[in-house]
């Protein structure tokens, strides 16, 4: 596969990837640019072949170490190429994809990809949980559901996959966070502008940030309870601690990344498991 750069959108479910994703596309200026696997059912399914190769249990702290010796596997790294072939395309400049599965496969992909840039989309965890409450159950179970919990064991899996160092990786991912790009749009895209010309080398010219404003509304901003997180008795120090962490970086402030402030408790992979079973019984699928 030859060489390119691509862009990796990454971070738990309902925290502003989707619009990052879009501001990065247009910044781009071709909708061609924004990468998605040859067959989404195709991927999916290679996604749940992964998963039973590297053990079977997605939420196991074992996982990202069996998922990286896969990469190394060349049957596997075959078929993820075959999969991941539009980013092979024979034209130069950086190719966008919005990265699913909440960087649980990203240990991986990333073998694959090595000079990938990272974009991290972050929000409070307890806004996000409620908007991914409304989208994945029934409306009348969903205002009954709370589990700010699970949602917060899952948000911090995520964060110390996608925010970790690599072997490989090139640079420091920038973190966006979604409640700062829509309380200052035009801040928060000159920054993201700023991260891409720096990251890719290419340049759209101070119009660039005027063309992106188009797509942020803040009549979007749904759900919000920025302080709620953290007067939560069901979230731990550590989560507290992750989501500061992160609003200053999302705030431009330069802070070393260190996993192990922020330990993940050694139940919180049981919880996670029990929750999936407890959806699968009620949705069919697990979430």
């Amino acid at each position: 596969m030859r060489e390119i750069r691509p862009l990796f959108v990454v971070g738990v479910e309902c925290s502003g990837a989707g619009l990052i994703t879009r501001l990065i596309g247009r910044w781009l200026g071709e909708a061609s640019a924004v990468v998605q696997p040859s067959d989404p059912a195709d991927y999916r399914a290679f996604s749940r072949e992964l998963i039973a190769a590297a053990g079977g249990e997605r939420w196991s702290p074992e996982l990202p170490g069996r998922l990286a010796e896969l990469a190394g596997d060349s049957d596997w790294r075959e078929r993820a190429e075959r999969l991941a072939a539009p980013f092979a395309a024979d034209r130069p400049g950086a190719r966008l994809w919005p990265f699913p599965e909440s960087g649980v496969l990203l240990p991986f992909w990333q073998p694959l990809f090595p000079g990938a840039v990272r974009v991290v989309a972050t929000r409070n965890p307890l806004d996000a949980s409620r908007s991914f409450l409304a989208r994945r159950f029934p409306e009348k179970l969903a205002r009954m559901l709370q589990f700010p919990a699970y949602f917060a064991f899952r948000w911090q899996l995520a964060m110390l996959e996608l925010l970790s160092p690599r072997v490989g990786w090139t640079g420091e991912p920038l973190v966006v966070g979604f409640e700062h790009l829509l309380r200052s749009p035009v801040e928060q895209v000159r920054r993201l502008v700023r991260f891409l010309e720096a990251s890719t080398g290419e340049s759209r010219g101070d119009d660039a940030v005027w063309t992106l404003l188009e797509e942020i509304d803040p009549t979007r901003w749904h759900h919000r309870n920025e302080h709620g997180f953290f007067e939560l008795g069901a979230v731990t120090s550590e989560q507290k601690e992750l989501c500061r962490h992160l609003q200053r970086r999302a705030a431009d402030t330069a802070e070393p990344f260190d996993p192990d402030r922020f330990p993940m408790p050694a139940y919180a992979w049981e919880y996670l498991r029990n929750f999936d079973t407890f959806a699968e019984q009620v949705i069919g699928e697990a979430v």
